[in-house]
């Protein structure tokens, strides 16, 4: 290094660690300076030696947290490890701090996690994230332990992996004009270098690697029969069935107020009055229940539990919405039955809902709605169901009607239960899933709550409510047969690399992996080969709508004008957030696993790798840290 560069770097340490060292005082004779300096010169000389061996982090790299037989985290090591488990936290909740109560201005030893009765701090947040990495390092010690023993290395691959993300450290300290230590001590802390960094990656690169090739070895090895016998051994945690449910209920204070109603202003509600109402209010949802259990249909069925919720909220509903309107041009409009059929029939047939009428363009036909606009010279004439109205009724009508709609739908579809599974503390599913002779599709059954002794005393304070919950098995339990899709997919981060890429993939003959991954390479993108993707599990309606589309045939790839935007990646670092989309070529190349068999596989192998990692941990021991070198790490 030319003296340019240590003056540079010495300077960049000066304005990173606190600039150099104070100058000496003056007015103290040079003669005593000189005693001073003779009589501790050993002294002086220990000391130099100290401090630059703590700067250069000597000591930080000869002091051990964590060990095993073979191998070591250094506090140094421990230092990265704790400041980039921190960091990706950050990264991945940044939206979310605030919620949790996390301030990164202030160091994590000053802030709160968890308090006890007496707001006496129990855990900070530095707690947390030790505790979190001090996990992650034993589990990297015990696997790095377990691929020595089995004579594993890492490829070729996996060490180019590691230089790469080491040489951002140098880009970065050249964009900066620093030296790659210094940029390291600025970022993870004095005395920090580039070696302690490539010390804990390489080996959580190789405790991940192995743990890789474990549980695709793992993942090989589960057969058919396995799979098999995994669900006859336990098809209760796989089955699933579909039902409808619909509770009526009462409330004690609903049969006060009922009574309430009847008597002079001033005068109360005997306890007597109010349980014999409740004892009325009761039988009536008792036989609506027994009359919804009738309807053995399952449209008819569904069908009536929509018409019931439409005509047990229209009331109230529509009166929250009028409350600012005249009583004249409320009594003007009779709207209720007219609103309740077409709400009713646009959620059963799940239609659309139209409630301002619209006009022919040149791409939709009109559609006429419950309302509609038209001009009369500079007049705008409003009319709700085809009677003129004011203004401020018109407005009115139109947010309660789209409201209306929407609380049905939505109250209708929470009736509706397809693919429950089996819960052993749901009286009703144990039924469904044969408890009971008679559970078959078709078959009812109702469970009341609350207060449903048929004597229910004399103290109106003791009771509080009642419910009778009808439910209706609409397909016997079954398996979930749905067959997944084995799919070939390179992700880039720029749309035209992929249409470009998408482009290239209809002029290359045959489809193979290896095609797709020279793709891959040519144009940017990173490759997957994704097996036996179930319908749902990518989370993106776009990416299901091509994959699983009817008629979708093995071969099929998604062309230039059909790449998939997956869901934005946010970035919070900066304070302020930022998305960025990724773009999905996809390749359909055959078939996967049913639904069923995915859940008894994922079993399976939960149950090999955790028995293999329980063997591993049991057969390589990990010191504990060593809390002063950990308390020493600032987070």
């Amino acid at each position: 290094m030319g003296k340019s560069n240590r003056i540079r770097n010495d300077r960049a340490n000066d304005v990173l660690f606190g600039g150099p060292a104070p100058k000496k005082k003056n007015g103290m004779p040079s003669w005593a300076l000189n005693a001073i300096a003779i009589a501790g010169a050993v002294l002086l000389l220990v000391g130099v030696a100290l401090l630059a061996l703590t700067s250069n982090g000597v000591f930080g790299r000869m002091q051990t947290v964590m060990k095993t037989d073979n191998f070591r985290v250094t506090e140094n090591m421990m230092n990265y490890y704790a400041k980039s488990q921190y960091s990706s936290f950050v990264e991945e909740n940044g939206s979310y701090l605030s919620a949790y109560g996390l301030d990164t201005s202030k160091p994590l030893e000053d802030q709160a996690y968890e308090t006890d009765a007496n707001g006496n701090v129990t855990k900070t947040w530095r707690d947390i994230m030790m505790d979190s990495t001090v996990e992650q390092v034993k589990e990297i010690l015990v696997y790095c332990e377990a691929a020595r023993a089995a004579g594993f290395d890492l490829d070729d691959e996996a060490k180019q992996s590691i230089e790469d993300q080491l040489s951002m450290y140098e880009i970065y300290a050249n964009y900066y004009s620093m030296s790659v230590d210094n940029y390291v001590a600025a970022n993870y802390g004095k005395g920090m270098k580039l070696k302690d960094i490539r010390a804990a990656v390489e080996l959580a690169t190789l405790a991940t690697e192995y743990s890789e090739k474990v549980g695709t070895d793992i993942e090989a090895a589960i057969s058919k029969d396995d799979i098999k016998a995994e669900y006859d051994a336990n098809k209760l945690d796989y089955d699933l069935v579909d039902y409808y449910k619909y509770t009526f209920s009462v409330t004690l204070e609903d049969a006060k107020e009922a009574v309430e109603e009847t008597l002079e202003d001033g005068v109360e509600a005997t306890d007597a009055q109010i349980i014999a109402k409740y004892k009325e209010m009761i039988a009536e949802e008792r036989a609506k229940a027994e009359a919804l259990s009738k309807i053995t249909d399952k449209d008819a069925l569904r069908a009536e539990i929509i018409k019931i919720i439409a005509e047990d909220t229209f009331d109230d509903s529509y009166e929250s919405a009028m409350k600012n309107i005249k009583d004249d041009d409320k009594k003007d409009h009779d709207v209720r039955q007219t609103v309740i059929d077409k709400v009713i029939e646009a959620v059963k047939d799940d239609s659309e809902f139209v409630v301002k009428s619209t006009e022919a363009t040149e791409t939709e036909a009109a559609k006429e709605g419950l309302t509609s606009t038209t001009k009369d010279g500079d007049t705008t004439v409003y009319t709700v169901l085809g009677k003129t109205a004011t203004e401020e009724y018109y407005n009115a009508f139109v947010k309660f009607a789209d409201s209306f709609y929407t609380s049905v739908k939505k109250a209708a579809t929470n009736s509706v239960y397809d693919g429950a599974k089996y819960d052993e503390t749901d009286e009703a599913i144990k039924w469904m899933f044969g408890d009971g002779e008679d559970a078959v599709a078709g078959a009812f059954k109702t469970i009341e709550a609350g207060d449903t002794k048929e004597d229910l005393g004399t103290e109106s304070a003791k009771l509080k409510s009642f419910s009778a919950t009808v439910y209706y098995i609409v397909n016997d339990v079954y398996q979930d047969t749905d067959v997944s899709k084995n799919l070939g997919i390179i992700i880039f981060s720029d749309k035209t690399k992929a249409e470009s890429a998408a482009a290239k993939l209809g002029e290359i003959g045959e489809i193979t992996a290896e095609k797709l991954e020279a793709l891959a390479v040519e144009f940017g993108g990173s490759y997957t080969d994704y097996k036996d993707c179930a319908e749902g599990a990518v989370g993106v309606d776009a990416f299901d709508a091509w994959v699983f589309a009817d008629g979708r045939t093995k071969g099929s790839y998604t062309t230039a004008e059909e790449i998939i935007t997956l869901s934005s990646a946010s970035d919070t670092t900066s304070g302020t957030t930022t998305t960025s989309n990724s773009y999905a070529v996809v390749w359909y190349y055959g078939d996967g696993l049913m639904d069923w068999e995915i859940s008894a596989k994922g079993t399976v192998y939960s149950d090999r790798f955790t028995a293999q990692d329980k063997e591993f941990k049991d057969t390589y021991a990990v010191s504990e840290p060593k809390e002063k070198l950990l308390d020493k790490i600032a987070l």
